[in-house]
């Protein structure tokens, strides 16, 4: 199991050896009054699984050749077929982002399909990746229907027009539906359609939106909001909670429709999850948990192991210390119980999903930061991504003057009071996939003030591009450390 599991705005880390390209996809279903019904496909491929090139102008970039389809049994309904660049830079250094991302919109009838994408990398024809997955387009005329949610990782006022402008905006969509303890804020779009052909066109309804529970009906305290609408071919949505207070567990957005009499016409749903380690851990109580029948019964052995481990970054601090005396007893059952409890706690009507998502984030964090010695839940880069989630920016330098591999993550979706979050990691080994955290402006996190020193190596100390007295790099060397 090895996935790729980020945001679309996440910049990844650079892969060592060459592996299978692995992108994110996912798709909503919209309407237009017009055209009628459309499906946008929206997806991300990180650059470090990519091979970048010289164009002409010597600048480096990367293509990837995609082929988009849309399938009713043998038949392909509807077809793409292009070359996606990525954007240029002068120098690996300069690298903003490595992410290729991109938009499709397709009109497709009623009916249900099969949507493949293809892709490959122009410059490594052995770099391959696909994904299929069967969907349903589902629009019927009069009668009032709301659209695919799609969560938001990001949006604005639309300045100039691109793929991801809708309804006035720039919608940057949530692919990870993934909320750590540091995200707390939770943005949604969605479309009412044709309310005016039900209702009337002089009528109004009520749009109701909550963040609820999966599987429980009941509303969550200051999570539910509504909002008068009038009646027309097309109702725009958008909404921002804040959801710092939910618990563990699988929740999703819920839109309803209402009539003036409170009834409800239509409703839809999204779902996410969140990650909120508790302190309490009943240990006496977990011996008693009676695990066969459950989903953690044929979980064994080394994939036991590597499970209760990847626990750590999102666990509790009682919990952690539990999970590394786990690791060593060899007690499959005790592990099993803990294993069990964990996820019950969080989902207590469905630990299983819950489980099987955590379980995919796990493998392609593995994926992207795992190296020959070390599961990626063990890394630094790993354990980070876990807890904090994917950073919003993340800046590298692979080849900066006298100085080993480093990396600088951000992160702008913070707890109160904490502020912009920076991580540092560097690769003293420069061969392997490792990088080690060296510096954190986050609470209870490595802090080290003179980290921009260790970055850089003795030969830099000889050469005098380092300010020792100052902790710092001297500006005329060309390092970019103060500019990251």
């Amino acid at each position: 199991m090895k996935k790729l599991f980020v945001t679309l705005i996440s910049c990844l880390t650079l892969l060592t050896s060459v592996q299978a390209m692995n992108p994110l996809v996912n798709f909503a279903v919209f309407n237009s009054p017009t055209e009628g019904p459309y499906v946008e496909t929206y997806f991300l491929i990180p650059g470090s699984e990519l091979a970048f090139v010289r164009n002409a102008s010597n600048l480096l970039e990367a293509q990837v050749e995609v082929t988009l389809m849309f399938k009713q049994g043998e038949d392909i309904v509807a077809f793409d077929k292009y070359i996606l660049v990525s954007e240029t830079v002068a120098t690996p250094e300069e690298k903003m982002s490595l992410n290729l991302v991109d938009l499709k919109r397709m009109s497709l009838p009623n009916g249900e399909y099969e949507l493949e994408l293809l892709f490959k990398d122009v410059h490594n024809a052995e770099n391959v990746g696909s994904f299929v997955q069967a969907m349903k387009v589902d629009i019927p005329k009069e009668e009032i229907v709301i659209s695919d949610i799609m969560l938001l990782e990001d949006f604005k006022t639309t300045e100039e027009e691109n793929v991801y402008s809708k309804s006035g905006y720039d919608l940057i969509p949530d692919v990870l539906h993934y909320f750590p303890t540091e995200r707390n804020q939770l943005a949604f779009y969605a479309e009412i359609y044709q309310t005016d052909a039900v209702l009337g066109a002089d009528q109004g309804y009520l749009a109701t939106f909550s963040v609820r529970k999966k599987g429980d009906e009941r509303l969550i305290k200051r999570l539910h909001k509504f909002k008068k609408q009038s009646a027309n071919p097309v109702n725009v949505l958008m909404a921002e909670f804040n959801i710092e207070e939910l618990p563990s567990g699988n929740f999703e957005v819920v839109v309803e429709v209402r009539n003036k009499k409170n009834e409800l016409l239509k409703q839809q749903s999204r779902s996410f999850f969140c990650n909120r380690p508790k302190e309490e851990l009943d240990i006496e109580a977990i011996k008693k948990i009676d695990i066969r029948e459950t989903f953690v019964a044929n979980l064994k052995g080394e994939e036991l192991v590597n499970h209760i481990g990847s626990l750590g970054p999102i666990a509790s601090k009682k919990a952690k210390q539990y999970i590394k005396n786990l690791q060593g007893s060899g007690n499959e059952t005790l592990m099993q119980q803990f294993v069990y409890n964990f996820w019950v706690e969080r989902n207590a009507a469905d630990p299983e999903t819950d489980f099987e998502d955590y379980q995919t984030v796990v493998a392609s964090v593995d994926k992207l930061y795992g190296s020959k010695i070390n599961e990626g839940y063990e890394t630094d880069r790993g354990r980070v991504f876990l807890q904090y989630g994917p950073p919003n920016d993340r800046r590298e330098a692979t080849n900066e003057p006298g100085a080993y591999p480093y990396e600088i993550w951000q992160y702008y979706n913070v707890p109160a009071n904490q502020g912009l979050m920076t991580f540092v990691f560097f690769n003293p080994n420069f061969a392997d996939n490792d990088y080690e955290l060296i510096h954190s402006d986050v609470r209870g996190e490595l802090q080290n003030p003179r980290w921009r020193l260790q970055v850089h190596n003795s030969t830099s100390l000889q050469n005098g591009a380092l300010d020792i007295d100052g902790g710092d790099v001297n500006k005329s060397y060309g390092s970019r450390v103060n500019d990251f």
